[in-house]
């Protein structure tokens, strides 16, 4: 009797995920017991697998802002009290305290603590906590202790890696026609995961900033175009006008 050949199972595909807001995904569970329903699903498992992607972009996303961040480099080989020092420095010239959307860094390189990359990790764990709305699932990850440079050049290691990745992508889906890739950076400079390929800032605030801004950039150039077709037709009146009496002389 003839051996069967063995075939090979292809793994189901998950559908896409439908989070919007990965901090509202972990907040509105009515217990653990309804979590864990809607994560035995195809649809759940494909969200938490989303919000739990989303949580690895927290730590770089401590750095703000759209431009590259700023780099430090040891004088040596090994960290020395000089170079604290001068970290010191560094950070109170492109990080000042006094400015509120530094705080959650500062905290952060002050208790010199290295988050890894949860999606990835095999020692996470989920934490249940009841909250005014219901429960609360939060995924959890052991915390490296490092130092404030350490943690810092790790930080600036990782966004200069997902803000490449992020481009790279996308350059390869517009050069191919494919779909553009969740990974995104916004135009505030974030980095977010897009649920849909039509989204294309991280919030909603994002996304009515940079209308209004173009109504107002298209507003302007409507403006200038305005007045300056009333100066021409300005000017061609007066040449009218002054033709008009040089002919009656």
């Amino acid at each position: 009797m003839p051996a069967k050949s063995a075939t090979k199972t292809k793994p189901k595909k998950l559908p896409k995920p439908k989070v919007h807001d990965r901090m509202a995904y972990w907040e509105h569970w009515d217990g653990p017991e309804a979590f864990e329903a809607q994560f035995g699903t195809p649809q759940g498992l494909a969200d938490f697998r989303f919000a739990l992607a989303a949580e690895d972009l927290d730590f770089p996303n401590l750095i703000p802002g759209r431009d590259e961040a700023p780099e430090f480099h040891l004088a040596g080989e090994t960290e020395t009290a000089a170079d604290r020092k001068r970290f010191e420095e560094f950070l109170d010239r492109h990080f000042p305290r006094s400015e509120g959307r530094f705080a959650d860094l500062r905290r952060v390189l002050d208790r010199g603590e290295y988050k890894g990359s949860v999606a990835r990790s095999s020692t996470f764990w989920l934490e249940y906590k009841r909250v005014s709305t219901g429960f609360r699932v939060m995924p959890h990850i052991p915390l490296k202790k490092m130092t404030a440079i350490g943690v810092y050049r790790r930080l600036v290691e990782d966004r200069k890696r997902l803000r490449e990745m992020s481009r790279g992508v996308e350059y390869y889906a517009m050069m191919t026609g494919q779909s553009p890739p969740p990974l995104r950076i916004c135009d505030c400079g974030l980095l977010f995961l897009a649920p849909r390929p039509n989204v294309k800032w991280h919030s909603k605030t994002c996304g009515s900033r940079v209308r209004m801004a173009k109504a107002r950039a298209v507003g302007k150039t409507t403006d200038y175009e305005a007045k300056s077709e009333g100066k021409k037709a300005a000017r061609e009146q007066k040449q009218k006008t002054e033709q008009a009496k040089g002919a009656t002389k």
